[in-house]
């Protein structure tokens, strides 16, 4: 099942590429049934789909009754992952959103640009069955007018990758709503043609709908924001820690915060404006905070690792470097402690301060 007619090639859209469908059609199933499909998929040495960048899904699709599209859940990616030769099982797991009239289950395959790569399928079931689900909400705006921005693309993933929703779109008032399946993290990904994605990450619960922050695309030709993503974890025992609070300070004229919470892997990402230096700062209950700094560039994604001491464990200086003669705040002073056997540096950012331990 490889697809090489340039006549199929659909650029648009999140797809970018030929695509094609295997499904069954199902009309009128009730708002909120929880589906489960099982396919086995299988690729070729001859016609690889490693040797390129195609790939398929088992997905479930949702349809209003004039066949306007709401959204899809999917399985994970089939792709150069995965062994050529060999059966692979793939999952996925929906909830029928509100508005469905058709529901479409199935297998999607992916080429980009016509990339090489064939696809079998075999033994494909759907079962009907309960899930503990929650929801994503809210809003999208242009960034250059604060319209209300439609047909934005909504993405979450599981961070376990139990869990992939795609392409529900922003109606009119740039509202969306999303079903998944609950008592996950998930990252989140906001695209639209002519416009730079969003990239957050949420947790949501069993029966809880989580309304996120609005968010405001801005046109492609602007200067691109920074990604810094990371783990937040325990110094002495490895462990991550949950619920740490990864704080980002900048000034543009005036101090401008903005806040993360690392989730139960310790995991945290934030999209932050750049062409500033950045403090950031890193605490938790129990523990000393830390702190680095660095000066963001457009497009940079920065990912971190992030020990922090338990206030059992170690010792702490901090302070704030500032110039004696003018009082103004020292930016990128390097700072370090000598204590014994322990060593630890940092440098001053926009702020001027710096953490030090003595672990």
């Amino acid at each position: 099942w490889g697809l090489y007619d340039t006549d199929l090639f659909d650029p648009t859209g999140f797809l970018n590429g030929t695509h094609n469908n295997i499904y069954q059609t199902f009309q009128g199933i009730g708002e909120g049934t929880q589906f489960r499909a099982n396919a086995m998929l299988y690729s070729h040495e001859d016609d690889y789909i490693g040797d390129g960048e195609s790939f398929a899904v088992l997905c479930l699709k949702y349809f209003t009754g004039d066949w306007g599209w709401i959204g899809m859940h999917s399985s994970d990616l089939f792709d150069g992952d995965y062994s050529a030769n060999e059966w692979h099982q793939f999952e996925v797991r929906g909830t029928v959103p509100p508005g469905t009239e058709w529901v479409q289950a199935g297998v999607m395959f992916i080429q980009p640009d016509l990339e090489p790569g064939g696809v079998y399928v075999d033994a494909v079931e759907m079962y009907e069955e309960g899930e503990n689900i929650g929801y994503f909400s809210g809003h999208v705006f242009d960034e250059s007018t604060g319209d209300p921005l439609e047909y934005a693309y909504v993405l979450a993933f599981a961070s376990d990758s139990s869990h992939f929703a795609m392409g529900f779109m922003t109606n009119s008032d740039g509202y969306y709503f999303i079903p998944v399946a609950a008592d996950r993290d998930y990252f989140l990904e906001i695209m639209r043609p002519g416009y730079q994605s969003h990239y957050g990450n949420g947790y949501v619960g069993t029966d809880e709908e989580v309304e996120l922050d609005d968010v405001y695309l801005s046109p492609e030709d602007e200067p691109q924001d920074a990604i810094v993503e990371g783990t937040v974890f325990d110094w002495y025992t490895d462990e991550p820690v949950p619920g740490a609070s990864v704080l980002f300070a900048y000034t543009d004229g005036d101090l401008q915060i903005i806040e993360a919470t690392a989730d139960e892997s310790g995991y945290f990402m934030e999209q932050v404006p750049a062409g500033f230096d950045h403090d950031l700062f890193v605490y938790a209950e129990g523990y000393f905070s830390e702190h680095d700094a660095f000066y963001l560039s457009p497009g940079d994604h920065e990912v971190l690792e992030i020990g922090i001491p338990s206030m059992s464990q170690a010792g702490r200086v901090y302070g704030t470097v500032t110039n004696s003669e003018t009082g103004d705040v020292v930016s990128y002073a390097e700072a370090s402690l000598n204590c014994g056997e322990d060593e630890d540096w940092d440098h001053t950012g926009a702020l001027g301060t710096y953490r030090l331990f003595a672990y």
